[in-house]
């Protein structure tokens, strides 16, 4: 991949090339004159992406102390490339560890989906993709200790703690919070199951999911339904209207779980919650409402245009 900046008339053109060359004097001096660290060329390419060429790159270190963007990603034409993308590809370990140092995404996908670590082991770089692995199976050590903090406020009930322990997580909460280690429920599944509303509602504001079980696939909504919790169900389906048709192993709706409990009014707030047109799916709503009506509730005496989504 060219990452030469000479055909491309740009602000920012002199960084690139200091970069480049791995001349750190002019590259410092320019950037103490005002220059943009994360000036992008044509091709969304930042100086880093230069720096990340040279081995043992002195460039790269200045510009991580001065800021630079470490997850600045180029166009797809240019490979969607990161800088630890090309330093992994070129095998420049020194490089893969500083920009690791510096918060440097381990698991960035480039435009042919690959990771730093895939191309380096697919060019047989041996010590960066050690570099690489090493730090991933450290982040991921971190990301279970995370989680697990996180599990013990959510069996607690503690929603203010809850949320002050993930906002310091920043973006990788999503992340975290969706772990299920060794096959567990989500946290979003225990705390429906639960019925804490206040902790549903944290989760949800951090990026919890409403996916199923590996195993059974019953959803966080099946678990509320189940146990007859109303305020997690409503707080629920505005989250994840879909989620009102995701079925389990044993192909049972939400709407199943609510009868098998014997729970009325979440029967009625899944047949009559106001779906947006997306998630309906008429006839496999009024299937499941037939097929437990001789349980606890049917479709007999509604209206056959009202919309049934579940």
């Amino acid at each position: 991949m060219d990452l030469s900046p000479d055909d491309d008339n740009f602000q920012g053109r002199l960084l690139h090339q200091a970069a480049l060359w791995d001349n750190v004097e002019l590259l410092e001096e320019l950037l103490s004159s005002g220059a943009e660290v994360d000036a992008r060329d044509g091709r969304r390419r930042t100086a880093l992406h230069a720096a990340a060429l040279a081995d043992r790159s002195r460039c790269l270190h200045a510009l991580c102390r001065a800021g630079a963007d470490v997850n600045a990603r180029a166009d797809d034409a240019a490979g969607g490339k990161t800088a630890l993308h090309i330093a992994a590809e070129r095998g420049h370990v020194e490089n893969v560890r500083v920009l690791l140092k510096a918060g440097a995404d381990v698991d960035a996908l480039d435009a042919a989906g690959e990771t730093a670590l895939s191309l380096a082991v697919a060019n047989h770089w041996r010590h960066a993709a050690l570099a690489l692995r090493d730090h991933t199976d450290a982040l991921e050590r971190e990301r279970l200790s995370q989680h697990a903090a996180l599990r013990e406020l959510v069996a607690a009930g503690d929603a203010t703690a809850l949320r002050a322990r993930l906002l310091t997580l920043g973006t990788a909460a999503g992340l975290i919070v969706n772990l299920t280690p060794g096959g567990a429920h989500t946290l979003l599944y225990s705390a429906a199951e639960a019925g804490d509303a206040g902790v549903v509602a944290v989760l949800l504001e951090h990026g919890a999911d409403g996916r199923g079980q590996a195993g059974s696939r019953y959803g966080p909504l099946h678990a509320a339904a189940r146990r007859g919790h109303l305020a997690v169900a409503r707080r629920l389906l505005r989250a994840f209207p879909a989620a009102v048709q995701h079925e389990s192993v044993e192909k049972w709706l939400p709407l199943h779980a609510a009868c098998v409990g014997g729970h009325a009014a979440l029967v009625t707030l899944l047949l009559e919650y106001p779906y947006p047109r997306s998630s309906c799916n008429a006839t496999q709503t009024r299937a499941a409402s037939t097929s437990i009506g001789s349980r606890s509730t049917s479709t007999r005496g509604m209206p056959a245009d009202k919309p049934l989504c579940i």
